[in-house]
């Protein structure tokens, strides 16, 4: 089987504004070899640091998954509204047509609801972020969630580089009217991008 993963963040943080975080297709960059942050590793350090420091935080996520399993191929979209606070509080919140499941903690329970189906279920919050993304119900949720919520663990870096086996430094791509790095990793048979603008230092 072959999962490779599309992934989308723009977010939107009341303290600190961050550039647009996201992924795209590839299209012709900027050479790796002419930026000074021509090290994927180096860039998304810099964004996981970026993320561990805040508290609260809002995003716009969209998701783009493909499955290729004997031949055929399978493509899931997802998109969500995206609110959290530390140390459990979430609100994921889907939208568009393919939109599947809500998940909501307010730090005590954990609910999740599927709007299409009326269906509802509640439980205990997870103590962390951390729990709380990995959760069955969240994971299901986002149609398996690819790696990128990974950015909101307790330690993204450690969370997204774990397993992978290759890293490239792609170039530039332009995002909307933001340019961004452009990052590749490889996994056992599992590949996802990313494309980002680190905060200034």
């Amino acid at each position: 089987m072959r999962f490779s993963a599309l992934l989308a963040l723009l977010a939107t943080l009341a303290v600190d504004h961050f550039p647009s975080t996201a992924v795209a297709a590839p299209k012709s960059g900027k050479p790796a070899s002419a930026d000074k942050l021509a090290d994927a590793k180096a860039v998304l350090k810099r964004v996981a640091t970026f993320y561990r420091q805040k508290k609260s935080f809002e995003v716009d996520f969209s998701q783009k998954t493909s499955i290729s399993l004997g031949g055929a191929k399978n493509t899931l979209e997802s998109q969500a509204k995206i609110s959290a606070e530390r140390p459990n509080r979430l609100a994921m919140r889907q939208k568009g047509a393919a939109a599947g499941m809500d998940v909501v903690c307010d730090g005590d329970k954990l609910s999740v609801s599927i709007p299409l189906l009326k269906q509802y279920t509640q439980g205990e919050a997870p103590k962390s972020l951390d729990e709380l993304l990995t959760n069955p119900l969240v994971m299901g949720g986002m149609a398996g969630r690819g790696p990128l919520l990974d950015v909101f663990s307790d330690d993204p870096y450690k969370t997204l580089m774990d397993g992978v086996t290759k890293d490239d430094y792609a170039g530039r791509e332009k995002i909307g009217d933001t340019e961004a790095h452009h990052l590749k990793f490889e996994q056992d048979q599992f590949h996802w991008e990313l494309c980002c603008k680190p905060p200034s230092t």
